[in-house]
């Protein structure tokens, strides 16, 4: 169906609601640069092509699907029910995108969002990725990933994932830092060259930090991975307070651990004499030896 001819334009605020069909087609372009509230009592359809730079805000307790070619690269705020996107074409490269708690995102594709948070959740159609982090944003995810795509950080800035992921094919950190509250469940992580892996949660697959990648740990948080592989030129960056917080480790390694690289020291605050537990391993060692590199002076 559609709104008469051409496209639809806001450009202050403004509400689109389906009516009492099951499910609503809308083929007219639609392009946000105000705020746009999509109330989805029904189902909607979006085919035509999706732009702006506004707000668009989804309610209703149904879906928005999202199925046309999208130039969009606004925010996205998910209060209920769920949006869907039929490709990679058809979600744009969003600035932000907020998820409430009990909303979905359905991926379906490669998608690219500069900030993710909230506490709904991401779920991945099979070999779908999304980058987050684009434009250098920090951003707190505190609510779940799932399905059978990937998660690569992206932009310099920090990404803290404080939820549960169950995604198969893993979680890459190409630039910037991927912080690590929650539980990543399935699948582990890769560290690129210039890439930080930091946090507090637990990681249950294998972490690989290639040459040039940091692994960064502060004192009195641990940093529980199921395995743990050094490259030869990787980093391990521990910033260490008080010797009565040295007992607790900064890094438990459930499986194997294979140490290599460089050991970078920083003063958290009341570092001084006395003993530190970088690492702990339950299960099997290669030691191929960290270099000392910078210390506190």
């Amino acid at each position: 169906g559609a709104l008469g001819t051409g496209a639809l334009v806001t450009s202050g605020v403004a509400t689109l609601r389906t009516g009492s069909q099951p499910s609503v087609q809308l083929g007219n372009a639609v392009s946000v640069n105000g705020a746009l509230t999509v109330d989805t009592p029904n189902q909607l359809v979006l085919t035509g092509l999706l732009g702006g730079i506004g707000k668009l805000i989804k309610t209703g307790v149904n879906d928005l699907f999202l199925m046309g070619n999208s130039g969009f690269s606004g925010s996205l705020d998910v209060r209920q029910g769920t949006v869907t996107t039929a490709d990679l074409y058809s979600l744009g490269r969003l600035s932000s995108a907020n998820l409430a708690s009990s909303t979905i995102l359905n991926l379906n594709g490669s998608h690219a969002i500069g900030g993710l948070s909230g506490a709904g959740m991401v779920n991945f159609g099979m070999g779908s990725a999304l980058l987050v982090g684009g434009g250098d944003r920090d951003s707190r995810f505190d609510g779940a990933l799932s399905g059978g795509g990937a998660l690569n950080k992206v932009g310099t800035g920090v990404l803290t994932l404080a939820g549960t992921s169950t995604l198969g094919n893993g979680h890459v950190v190409s630039a910037g830092t991927l912080k690590v509250d929650g539980t990543l469940s399935n699948s582990g992580v890769s560290v690129a060259s210039g890439a930080t892996l930091t946090g507090g949660g637990t990681v249950n697959g294998m972490t690989n930090v290639a040459d040039g990648g940091h692994l960064a740990g502060t004192s009195g948080s641990t940093l529980t991975l199921s395995n743990l592989l050094l490259a030869p030129n990787s980093h391990v960056d521990v910033a260490l307070g008080s010797p009565t917080t040295g007992s607790v480790p900064l890094f438990s390694v459930t499986g194997l651990l294979l140490l290599d690289g460089t050991l970078n020291i920083s003063d958290a605050g009341g570092f001084g004499n006395g003993i530190y537990r970088l690492f702990e391993y339950s299960g099997g060692l290669i030691n191929n030896i960290l270099n000392l590199g910078s210390l506190p002076s």
